[in-house]
């Protein structure tokens, strides 16, 4: 049987170069039942029209081949998913969407931004004047990925060999200090031997001669070995972890051929308020790197660089995305992902529908927004329940704190949430919607009680005066 898309591969087409043709009828995958018998053959023609329309040399041929799938005679709703099966499949094909990144990204083409703080944590770690750093920051801001992209400035240096190990705090089993001392080692002797330099371990003296560090010798301002805790806040609610714990980790950081970098929440100084004076010695050794949200341009450059390289800008959409996610990575991330996938199921010739991606958003972001909520102190969250502010209220320390941390931004003459998903996960904006609604309900029922008597009388008044008239005509009395 002769296959529909061999007309595809010749010269077949009408005169207008329509390549959806075949001996000049442009409707023939629709009327041709021996080829098209269901809807379901119908659909994987149409899924065809558009690999077809897609692939396509020209922005012009695109364009007309994307008109021409529009005549297709198919249902919508098989339409739709048929579009949106072929764009699972191209993301399959590409690999992934380039906004799923929740986590570490170790990819350097997927780590946009951060340039002057990787700059800054560089010379601080493992610079002439490094000194032992904590690298403090929200959840989910981006603290893991700057740390990888630091190890992998460190590997690819000026030539100096320096082992990194970083150890994950949560994945230590069973949870004790003896298994995270054993964790450390294991990723000692790894760093060491990816260096070549044997086994290291903290207790080596690498500056003397003879010491597993010393086949590379390396300048002074260097240090010989980098070491990074990650999930550092895991090891605070655990009480094995004890005072002697950390103050020997802070002895460790003070060695001076050791650079370490620990990433947590809270800095060195909250850790103390919280966690009491089993982390004077972490506090007084490290130094705090606060790491906040993205600029406004590392900002539209996630947005941007990505979707550009798999052929669905989202830059027309900046506003509508920032407006939504705020320049908070992770919610970013979410966003954008939710607008490029509606991009992609509609080849990009669809406008979004910015409803049905803030319902997607509050479904993905809800439970971190709410993290970010929780995390604020009373007064916090009463600032932002009023907000929007007048810009004369950042002379107010609380809000300029909460202007620092990324929480309130700066819009023309007035201070804002970030996110305009960030007040559905106010409690007191809850409170209040949950208060309004129940006043209109209440409102509707009054209204509704205050009509009864009104169409009750109005119906009365009718049926007397049908009883007067008759349905036949006016009665006459017995008088006339």
């Amino acid at each position: 049987m002769f296959s529909y898309w061999d007309g595809l591969a010749g010269d077949e087409g009408d005169a207008h170069g329509n390549p959806f043709c075949y001996n000049g009828d442009c409707n023939w995958g629709t009327r041709n039942r021996t080829v098209a018998k269901d809807e379901i053959l119908e659909q994987e023609i149409y899924k065809e029209l558009l690999r077809v329309a897609r692939t396509a040399e020209s922005p012009e041929k695109k364009n007309r081949l994307i008109e021409t799938t529009r005549r297709f005679k198919l249902p919508e709703k098989l339409k739709r998913s048929a579009e949106r099966e072929l764009a699972v499949e191209d993301g399959r094909r590409r690999g992934r969407n380039p906004y799923f990144h929740r986590g570490r990204i170790d990819d350097p083409t997927a780590f946009i931004g951060r340039a002057r703080e990787l700059t800054e944590l560089e010379r601080t770690v493992v610079g002439p004047a490094r000194v032992p750093t904590a690298l403090a920051g929200e959840r989910r801001i981006g603290k893991s990925s700057l740390a990888a992209a630091l190890e992998r400035r460190i590997r690819a240096g000026d030539g100096v060999r320096v082992p990194v190990a970083r150890v994950d705090a949560l994945e230590i089993a069973p949870y004790d200090p003896d298994a995270f001392y054993e964790a450390l080692t294991r990723a000692l002797v790894a760093a060491g031997a990816e260096n070549g330099l044997g086994m290291v371990t903290p207790k080596d003296d690498v500056s003397q001669s003879g010491s597993p560090a010393a086949a590379a010798p390396r300048p002074l301002h260097h240090p010989q070995l980098v070491m990074m805790i990650d999930e550092f806040d895991a090891l605070l609610d655990n009480s094995a972890f004890d005072e002697k714990f950390f103050a020997g980790l802070a002895d460790l950081a003070r060695l001076p051929h050791i650079a370490m970098l620990i990433l947590s929440v809270a800095g060195p100084a909250a850790l103390v308020r919280t966690h009491g004076a089993r982390l004077a010695r972490i506090a007084a050794t490290f130094t705090e790197f606060r790491l906040g949200p993205f600029t406004h341009a590392e900002a539209r450059e996630l947005i941007a660089i990505p979707s550009a390289r798999e052929n669905y800008p989202l830059l027309p959409y900046a506003e509508r995305i920032l407006s939504l996610s705020g320049r908070f990575p992770l919610t970013l991330q979410t966003v954008c992902a939710i607008f490029f996938d509606a991009l992609a199921e509609t080849l990009g010739q669809s406008p979004v529908r910015e409803t049905l991606v803030r319902e997607r958003a509050l479904d993905e972001s809800g439970s971190y927004l709410r993290y970010l909520v929780s995390r604020l102190t009373g007064d916090e969250r009463a600032i932002l329940d009023r907000a929007p502010l007048p810009a004369a209220a950042a002379s107010d320390p609380a809000v300029r704190h909460l202007e620092r941390r990324g929480y309130l931004e700066q819009n023309d003459d007035r201070l804002e949430p970030f996110s305009s998903l960030l007040q559905d996960a106010l409690p007191g904006r809850h409170k209040l919607a949950r208060t309004t609604h129940t006043a209109r309900l209440i409102y509707a029922g009054l209204t509704l009680l205050a009509l009864v008597p009104v169409a009750l009388l109005v119906f009365l008044f009718a049926f007397g005066s049908a009883s007067e008239t008759g349905f036949d005509g006016p009665r006459i009395s017995a008088r006339a």
